[in-house]
């Protein structure tokens, strides 16, 4: 139970593996097995793909106020998105650089045109880069449109 430590002038004490503890070097392998493993997974389970260059997005008013609420128009390439209902569609904006996003949630409605779609209530309450960001649910697969934006 007790291991002599032979740098130890003051008798026997437990060792760390004696504790359960694994020492440093050990424990470090183990750790990078583990993230190594967790990074395939959430690498293997992305759920969106970029569809930006198939989604046109465009303010009212064209100058985006701050702390003000403006609107974000949504107009869907025809020939990749039919049939494209709000059911699909969900529109938010974040600051990536600060971790967060908007403190509203944008409502979605129908467009002027087929396959548009008007965001009203965002307000970027903060100055710096944001990201507008476009969920579109089509084809059993989740498609992401963005958008980036510096007020």
């Amino acid at each position: 139970m007790w291991n002599e430590s032979p740098d130890s002038l003051n008798g026997p004490r437990k060792t760390l593996r004696n504790w359960g503890i694994l020492p440093y070097f050990e424990m470090k392998k183990y750790l990078t097995s583990i993230f190594i493993l967790s990074l395939a997974f959430f690498t293997s389970c992305d759920t969106s793909v970029s569809v930006s260059h198939l989604v046109k997005i465009e303010f009212e008013p064209a100058e985006i106020p701050f702390n003000e609420f403006f609107n974000v128009l949504i107009e869907l390439d025809t020939a990749h998105f039919k049939n494209v209902d709000l059911q699909q569609m969900n529109v938010e904006a974040i600051m990536p650089s600060h971790g967060h996003g908007m403190n509203v949630q944008p409502i979605v409605s129908p467009g002027e045109k087929p396959n548009s779609f008007k965001a009203s209530g965002m307000l970027f309450h903060m100055r710096g880069d944001w990201e507008v960001q476009v969920f579109i649910k089509h084809a059993d697969k989740l498609e992401k449109a963005t958008l980036d934006v510096t007020i």
